[in-house]
């Protein structure tokens, strides 16, 4: 033991003689077992004095054996300095010269830091200067375990780092050379290493990678290294990017190689180099880039996700000193509103000084920039150019360089990029902005004209951009055709015309033209001074509102000084009404800005409203106060309106008091309406805005419905009747808790959705904001009733959950045209349940039900249907939304619909043939998903209906359907399948047939007879099979003769044709000249259109019990209906005359106009059984049977007719006994009972998940 040393447990040298003590490094073996030892490097230099220069002081712990240049230890501890210390086993050879020892260590554990190990270094070493790379110190406390193996500077180190920076596990050879530039090959994995602050990179963050690296140097500057491997992520503008793998060399800010991302929300292919080290960076290299997405990447705050390809070869860091090109190419950005593709972006930089251009070239737009230019001082010398002509202008102005260029911009399509450059902006494909510049000779000038811009809803079209300068003032005009503030709001003509000099801007606003409603001429003068920022002064203007002028006060000043904002005399005037503003806007509490009203009537914001749906009317006096706006707001109203109108609706008369205070970010409420002398509303509480928290009470007595429109008009609207409430509404702003009870009287709605109007008269309870509908009775339009239970949950009051279902009978269920809603529109009655569940932005809508009398549906699956105010129901399918593009009035709203149809209900179904018209029955079930799509499945039998047979709108002829006919959905509506035959029935004359077919024209019958051309239509819908045939229903003998003939399907077809054009036969070649059979073809197609369009006319009378046809001038017919179209009468004219025009005189011989009457009784409501009565022309059969008959006398006749369909003739003998209805009655029982089980166990399981919850 010395003063400075202390050896414990022992400490034991060994030497041959004394004199050993001489070269102790040498000759004293050593063997020691240290505990709580200390030795001081002084007591050891007595001994030996190689160590004289050494100042270390170690703490000992372990076992050390050997000579002091071959030392051997075993967990040995030792600790030096302050925070240096190391545990393990090692052997060290070649003490006390450490930068010739080496070192072979097996470190348990081990820690230092850079301040300690500098210290030890100095102390060991005896050189006060020397010291680790500063870099060092960014590790803070140094923790290792594992090897050691070789030099002070030269080793392989393996093992495991933890440091402040994260953690690494190295299996690395490093070299330190002389100067302490290390160089190191081998493998380096890093954990959660904070690379950005190794590099003092505030882009960068942490990484975890595994490489091999080969290098040289710590310092970016003289960085080189060879680095090959995969990073696991790294952190990048707070982004972390994961599976990277890189390999490339750096060499003193220069980097060649390769680096790719496959990243979640990137993908990244790098391949080329970045060169640093010159004045002006040099960049050379491709790079493809696919997914990315921008937001999440956190490079733009906007969604966007860009792909492209890009191919640099330029040099310079700003685009003052750019030089090269850089190419993008295959652009795609994907965004909200779509996917836009731009093929390619060129950006080109040659020439310095007066002779620079840099331009770019794209699908996007041109840009180019020719001459001098120093972009980073460009916005001085724009203050040095304002200043000029306000010469007391106040601003930081620094030397800029010389700016003597000229520029030319012009749009192709901003879309692309307006999310990356403004988003929400938008440009028309034609914009173009040309400038010119010259800083010496103080000119600026900017010419525009920009075809459309649309921001925030609002859009200006046709702008033209003026701006001049000289050397007294600059002057600049824009001016717009029109501005569009709303769908139903514009401004047209706009010019705004400033000139700027000696400290003053003459300014001039001019909206419309003179004879225009609302127009406005605003003079105006701002003054620049020294002790005031600027005031302001309105000149003698013009302002006119709803053809109303409106005075403004000449000596209006407004003054900016000291960060206030002072107003006086500001009135605006008309005819007793009266808007007034004077005070001060700053932030200083005392300082007071007052509105005034004083008879400001309503109607005139009306313009401004009508887009909104809200029509006002009422008289407004009172004052709103301001105070201490720029800091703490403070508002309070006192303002009354009288005889206060909400869309045509008397309200009464509003007065309000209401306040707000920024300072407890609280506002106040206090709001009554009195009608007739009683208190018809009265809202009471506050809003705590900071907290987003509040407690009102609302009391409505007898309330006009009205006034709640603005608060639900995304649903219904068009709300009449009174309602009386008692509520109160607590808690977040996002769910408050409504509680209490609204009463109904005479309320009247309509459904946004349906078009439907419905009234209530009745009472609701509202609890925690779920409103419980109990056997609400709701009646349409037509008085019919329906019946609703459910819940409506206001928890979330942008979105209310609906769970109601509606019992109702003959209740009008839709009532809407094609221009409230393309996707569904009609009017519809219906018997059965329907089913409203979810939120309104996702809601589900059932129906089970039949459709009632007055129903009719349209399905327009042609592409060319136009669409106009139709009262029927549409389904449009997929290929006709793109003629039809409207979208749903709710997002996400899906249906499920289950209907029976029975001929009460009318179909319209439009193919590219013409309009197919039927009534029928059938079961349908259609399902319709959020965007329209929908499925169909079902058969539709027709009983009745009609085929408007059309080409190219051109030809038009009415077809009747036989009954029996089928369509067949199985999914898809426009693929379904048909089997229908369609009759076109006419009284022809035959005497062009017989010609056609070479038979003897001289002793046959001259007169018109009864002919249909048959249209048989199967297959697909929208591309049926057509197969035409001709039959004499009152001859048919005359189809018997002609079989012949018929038998050639060109002869059949050409007289079909023939019959459906020219609604005669054709006479064959040669009988008739050509000209002769286009001018009858054509005549006899206008009148048939004619008519046509007058019986559509007849049809939209919606005559229920008469159906009038008129197909020609010379033939007409009528069907009248009693008694629930038990008895029909059927009347008509019919044409006797020789003659093949439609067109000749009629006449009103009894040889050549014939009458027919046909009384019908359907003894069996379904028709299988009717009675008939009939006074007609006789057929060409009865004349020859009995010859004696006058071919123009009507024979009477008298008759049962049975009619039955069957596919088996064991199904026709149950239906003539009755059996068959019987098992069919009996199948729907059995059905329902089924349904009706499955309702009751729904309902079983949702009320035990009730009870549970509770």
């Amino acid at each position: 033991m010395t003063n400075q040393s202390r050896l414990t447990d022992y400490y034991q040298m060994r030497f041959n003689k004394f004199d050993d003590f001489n070269d102790y490094i040498d000759k004293v073996h050593m063997k020691a077992h240290f505990k709580d030892s200390h030795v001081d490097s002084k007591d050891v230099a007595y001994f030996a004095p190689e160590l004289s220069k050494m100042n270390l002081s170690v703490d000992l712990d372990g076992q050390v054996s050997g000579l002091v240049n071959n030392l051997k230890s075993k967990k040995l501890s030792v600790k030096a300095g302050k925070a240096t210390y190391i545990k393990g086993d090692f052997i060290l050879k070649g003490l006390p010269y450490l930068d010739e020892t080496f070192m072979d260590m097996r470190v348990e554990m081990a820690g230092t830091n850079k301040k300690d190990l500098d210290e030890l270094i100095r102390n060991t070493t005896g050189k006060k200067n020397i010291a680790l790379p500063t870099i060092v110190n960014k590790f803070g406390n140094i923790n290792f375990n594992g090897t050691f193996t070789g030099f002070q500077n030269d080793f392989i180190a393996y093992g495991e780092f933890k440091t402040k920076l994260g953690r690494v596990v190295s299996d690395v050879n490093m070299k330190i050379s002389k100067s302490g530039v290390p160089s190191y090959s081998g493998n380096v994995k890093t954990f959660d290493f904070d690379l950005g602050n190794l590099l003092d990179e505030e882009l960068l963050g942490k990484i975890t990678s595994a490489v091999n690296i080969k290098g040289k140097g710590t310092e970016i500057n003289k960085l080189t290294e060879d680095i090959d491997g995969d990073i696991q992520y790294i952190d990048f503008k707070n982004y972390r990017y994961t599976n990277v793998k890189i390999n490339g060399i750096f060499d003193k800010k220069y980097f060649d190689g390769s680096l790719k991302i496959n990243d979640k929300n990137v993908q990244l292919v790098f391949d080329g180099g970045v060169n640093l080290n010159p004045a002006l960076p040099v960049f050379n290299f491709k790079a493809s880039i696919k997914n990315a997405k921008m937001k999440a990447l956190k490079l733009l705050k906007d969604s966007l996700k860009v792909d492209a390809e890009f191919s640099t070869n330029f040099s310079g860091d700003n685009l003052n000193n750019i030089q090269g090109n850089l190419s993008i190419n295959r652009v795609q950005l994907n965004n909200v509103k779509g996917i836009y593709h731009i093929d390619s972006i060129r950006l080109l930089a040659k020439g310095t000084g007066i002779d620079r251009t840099l331009t770019i070239q794209s699908d996007v737009l041109d840009a180019s920039i020719k001459g001098q230019y120093d972009l980073n001082t460009l916005p001085s010398y724009f203050k040095a150019l304002a200043k000029t002509y306000i010469p007391s202008l106040k601003a930081d102005i620094v030397k800029y360089g010389t700016q003597n260029f000229q520029f030319n911009l012009k749009i192709k399509k901003f879309e692309p990029i307006a999310q990356l450059v403004a988003p929400g902006l938008q440009i028309s494909d034609q914009a173009i902005l040309i400038g010119n510049f010259d800083s010496q000779n103080r000119k600026a000038t900017l010419n525009g004209f920009i075809r459309q811009l649309k921001y925030d809803g609002i859009t200006i079209n046709n702008i033209i951009i003026d701006e001049n300068t000289s050397d007294k003032q600059l002057q600049a005009i824009i001016t717009s055709d029109r501005v569009d503030l709303t769908d139903s709001l514009f401004i047209k003509n706009v010019n705004i015309s400033n000139i700027l000099r000696n400290d003053s801007l003459s300014l001039n606003v001019k909206m419309s033209n003179s004879d225009e409603m609302n127009q406005l001429d605003l003079n105006g003068l701002v003054e620049f001074a020294g002790d005031t920022t600027a005031r302001i002064s309105i000149l003698p203007s013009i302002l006119k509102i709803n053809n109303e002028d409106w005075k403004i006060q000449d000596k209006v000043k407004i003054n900016f000084q000291d960060g206030k904002t002072k107003i006086s005399n500001f009135d605006l005037s008309n005819n007793g009404q009266l808007l007034t503003v004077d005070g001060v806007l700053s932030s200083d509490p005392q300082d007071l800005l007052l509105l005034g009203f004083k008879n400001f009537n309503l109607t005139t914001l009306n313009p401004f409203l009508k887009s909104m749906g809200v029509k006002l009317a009422g008289k407004v006096n009172g004052e709103t106060k301001i105070q201490s706006v720029l800091k703490s707001l403070r508002v309070s109203d006192h303002l009354k309106i009288d005889s206060l109108h909400f869309n045509d609706t008397y309200i009464g008369s509003l007065l309000d008091t209401s306040s707000y205070d920024k300072a407890d970010n609280i506002a106040n409420a206090y709001t009554r309406i009195l009608s007739n002398g009683k208190e018809t509303l009265k809202i009471d509480g506050h809003l705590e805005l900071k907290e987003e928290m509040m407690d009102l009470s609302v009391r409505m007595d007898n309330s006009e419905l009205a006034i709640l429109e603005p608060f639900v008009n995304e649903l219904v609207s068009k709300l009449k009747g009174k309602i009386s409430a008692d509520l109160s509404v607590k808690g977040p702003f996002s769910a408050p808790q409504i509680n209490g009870e609204v009463q109904f009287d005479k309320a009247n709605v309509t459904v946004n959705y349906l078009k439907t109007a419905y009234t209530l008269t009745d009472k609701v309870g509202v609890e925690n904001s779920i409103i419980r509908i109990e056997d609400l009775k709701i009646l349409d339009a037509d008085e019919n009733e329906a019946i609703a239970n459910g819940t409506v949950n206001l928890n979330n009051i942008n979105d209310p959950e609906l769970d109601i279902i509606v019992n109702a009978k003959n209740f009008m269920a839709l009532n809407t045209t094609a221009k409230d809603n393309s996707l569904y529109y009609g009017q519809a009655y219906a018997t059965g349940t329907f089913k409203f569940k979810g939120p309104t932005n996702k809601l589900f809508i059932g129906i089970d039900a039949k459709t009632e009398k007055g129903t009719v549906f349209n399905l327009p699956l042609n592409s060319s249907e136009t669409v106009s105010s139709k009262d029927f129901i549409t389904f449009v399918s997929k290929d006709t939304t793109k003629t039809v593009q409207k979208r749903n009035s709710f997002d996400g709203l899906t249906m499920s619909f289950k209907l029976n149809v029975d001929p009460n209900s009318t179909a319209n179904i439009y193919t590219t043939l013409g309009k197919l018209t039927g009534k029928g029955n059938a079961d349908l079930d259609l399902e319709i998903n959020s965007l329209g799509d929908f499925e169909m499945t079902g058969d539709y039998i027709i009983e009745s209906g009609n085929f408007d047979f059309t080409a190219q709108e051109v030809i038009n002829k009415k077809f009747s359907i036989r009954q029996g006919g089928t369509i067949r959905w199985t999914g898809n509506p426009s693929a379904a399948q048909i089997q229908l035959k369609a009759i076109y029935s006419l009284r022809a004359n035959l005497g062009d047939l017989l010609k056609a077919a070479n038979r003897e024209t001289s002793n046959s019958p001259s007169e018109r007879v009864l002919t249909e051309v048959e249209m048989g239509l199967s297959g697909l819908l929208l591309k049926p099979d057509i197969k035409l045939d001709i039959f004499f229903p009152s001859n048919p003998a005359v189809k018997e003769d002609l079989q012949s003939y018929f038998n050639d399907p060109n002869n059949l077809n050409l007289q079909a044709f023939s019959l459906i054009i020219r609604r005669s036969f054709s006479p064959g070649n040669g009988k008739e000249n050509i000209g002769e059979q286009l001018t009858s073809g054509v005549a006899s197609t206008a009148t048939e259109l004619l008519f046509n369009q007058f019986n559509n006319v007849l049809s939209s009378l919606n005559l229920d019990f008469v159906d009038i046809n008129i197909r020609s001038f010379s033939e007409a017919n009528a069907s009248f209906k009693f008694f629930n179209d038990r008895i029909i009468l059927n009347a008509g004219i019919v044409d006797r005359r020789t003659t093949t025009s439609d067109l000749s005189p009629i006449g009103f011989a009894r040889n050549s106009v014939g009458s027919e009457v046909e009384l019908l009784a359907l003894i069996k409501k379904d028709g299988t059984l009717v009675g008939k009565l009939a006074n007609k022309p006789p057929t060409q059969q009865s004349i020859f049977i009995n010859s004696g008959i006058n071919p123009y006398t009507n024979v009477t006749s008298l008759g049962l007719i049975y009619s039955q369909q069957f596919d088996t003739f064991r199904e026709f003998l149950q239906k003539i006994t009755g059996k068959y209805k019987k098992n069919q009655k009996k199948k729907q029982e059995e059905e329902r009972a089924k349904k009706e089980k499955q309702l009751l166990n729904k309902e079983a399981v949702l009320e035990e998940k009730k009870n549970k919850k509770k």
